[in-house]
């Protein structure tokens, strides 16, 4: 059953968001679960609608797969900062983060990662046209080659800042929490700000 947040506590918030993002991971159902990743292009931002696949919490990081010929990953290869967007429409609750993106191909964390996909979803990575390429018909884009994993890629995401809005029509509520280590101290600061 969903846990309703509690906002009277700005230092509990980014435990709770972490909780979420770890849920969400986990469970196909949660709105958290597809997320929007916006990248930088020489002409502007780019974004689109992910699957969010793992989180740590500890590391502060969290993850998606990708073709690993994807714009998307050429992107976050040139401009590693990146925004992320979550919205659950039922706590009208936004999560934005920012931080930055290390892409993985043909390592250990693309390695690790291609041993828990299932064989429903590899042949999503075994296609013989590269995500955005134009085609003459739909069934261009469903031509397979190859095993999938050398086309397969991942993109690990450390926040750096996260911003909880929570929609809610007796007043809408608004935090911002910087990651702050150093001197002995590695925790998330927070403040609330106007919505």
């Amino acid at each position: 059953m969903h846990q309703p947040w509690n906002f009277e506590s700005l230092d509990a918030l980014p435990a709770r968001i972490w909780t979420e993002l770890s849920a969400a991971a986990g469970d196909v159902a949660h709105p958290w679960r597809t997320p929007v990743l916006s990248t930088a292009t020489p002409s502007g931002p780019d974004a689109r609608v992910i699957v969010l696949r793992s989180v740590d919490p500890a590391a502060r990081t969290w993850t998606c797969f990708s073709d690993a010929r994807a714009p998307k990953m050429k992107q976050a290869s040139e401009q590693p900062e990146c925004v992320w967007v979550f919205y659950d429409p039922r706590t009208q609750l936004q999560l934005r983060a920012r931080g930055r993106v290390t892409v993985h191909r043909d390592d250990e964390v693309s390695a690790a990662a291609w041993a828990g996909v299932p064989a429903v979803n590899a042949v999503n990575y075994r296609r013989r046209v590269a995500p955005g390429i134009r085609i003459g018909t739909p069934s261009e884009g469903w031509e397979t080659c190859g095993d999938g994993e050398s086309q397969f890629g991942v993109l690990r995401f450390e926040a750096r800042e996260m911003e909880l809005l929570a929609l809610n029509p007796t007043g809408h509520v608004r935090a911002r929490f910087l990651w702050q280590s150093g001197e002995g101290v590695a925790c998330w600061r927070g403040t609330w700000v106007a919505p």
